[in-house]
């Protein structure tokens, strides 16, 4: 068996997921402040048209097997085939073909110094940074990978690429070398650039705990929150379960407000909240001292007794006692 294997993700070739498209009628780029998903249907469905959040997994526990970049250029002919001049890795230049920049010729397959750092930022023979990386993308109504295979996505800002792989060598550092399927959040915001101009910039953070992640995820149980204003299934509907981050008040039953809406409905649900799983005891006791016919459950009592098992809190046995006996 042949040892130097060579690990190779596979692509859904239908296009590039992209924070950028070409402008109708011109070459120029078009900055968009969401992820173009526009030629995968499947990811419309579950996210809407222009999400700004994605709930994306990765395959490997190694960065580069997914990760890459490198200063690029290219050339189109009359035909419009489109080939690679040069690439550069910041520090050396290696030629594709024969060129001439700037008076000095450069033969095909020829590796220099890097020649873009020596180059105006407006000269179209500059290398243009790319970054380009593959990630499964889950679907956020149950946090699961539907497409076995990854999508691709492409940057040009140098800072998303190094928000991004800062944020997988940090996570990868904390959570002893593992990077796959771990839930993280691929998010996408505009920022101010030279010129006044605004620019889309790429960031990720991981979604949740790891201490929680690994447990939910061993158990099978790995609560994702829903992607806001995802176009959600009415029958995928669920409470929203909140970010490990966000705060969240408990308000104690003695404290609870009186309903704006006063009706019978209103008080019995609160009145459940307080009573909890002691439901048959309330019932029996009140048939037992004849409040109720048998038959008949808490629920049934009248709307004062429900407000004073609101009002009672963890007292609510003896408040019902007390309403019937007057006290």
């Amino acid at each position: 068996m042949v040892k130097s294997f060579k690990y190779r993700i596979t692509v859904d070739n239908r296009g590039k997921i992209s924070c950028g498209k070409k402008r109708e009628g011109s070459e120029l780029p078009q900055s968009l402040d969401y992820f173009d998903i526009s030629d995968f249907p499947e990811l419309m469905k579950w996210y809407g048209e222009k999400p700004k959040r994605l709930l994306v997994f990765f395959p490997t526990d190694n960065i580069l097997d997914f990760f890459d970049t490198a200063y690029n250029v290219w050339y189109t002919t009359t035909a419009g085939r489109k080939g690679k001049r040069r690439t550069c890795d910041g520090e050396t230049c290696l030629h594709y073909i024969d060129e001439n920049i700037a008076g000095i010729q450069y033969a095909a397959g020829e590796e220099t110094e890097c020649i873009c750092k020596k180059l105006a930022e407006d000269d179209k023979n500059r290398c243009r940074y790319d970054c380009y990386f593959k990630t499964y993308v889950g679907n956020p109504t149950n946090g699961q990978i539907e497409n076995p295979c990854c999508y691709m996505f492409s940057t040009h800002s140098d800072n998303s690429a190094d928000s991004i792989f800062s944020e997988l060598d940090k996570i990868k550092s904390l959570n002893h070398g593992i990077l796959r399927l771990i839930p993280f959040e691929l998010s996408v915001a505009m920022h101010d650039g030279p010129g006044g101009k605004r620019y889309p910039i790429i960031s990720l953070r991981v979604w949740g705990f790891l201490s929680t992640i690994k447990e939910s995820s061993q158990a099978g149980q790995l609560q994702i929150p829903f992607i806001e204003n995802a176009p959600v299934p009415p029958e995928s509907k669920q409470e929203t379960p909140p970010l490990p981050w966000e705060k969240k008040t408990e308000t104690k039953p003695s404290e609870e407000k009186k309903p704006e809406n006063t009706t019978r409905d209103a008080w019995i649900t609160q009145a459940a909240a307080v009573i909890g799983n002691e439901e048959k005891p309330v019932t029996d006791y009140c048939i037992a001292t004849k409040k109720l016919q048998k038959g008949q459950t808490w629920r049934d009592l009248p709307e004062s007794a429900l407000e004073t098992i609101v009002k009672s809190g963890k007292g609510f046995m003896r408040a019902v006692n007390n309403y019937f006996d007057g006290k």
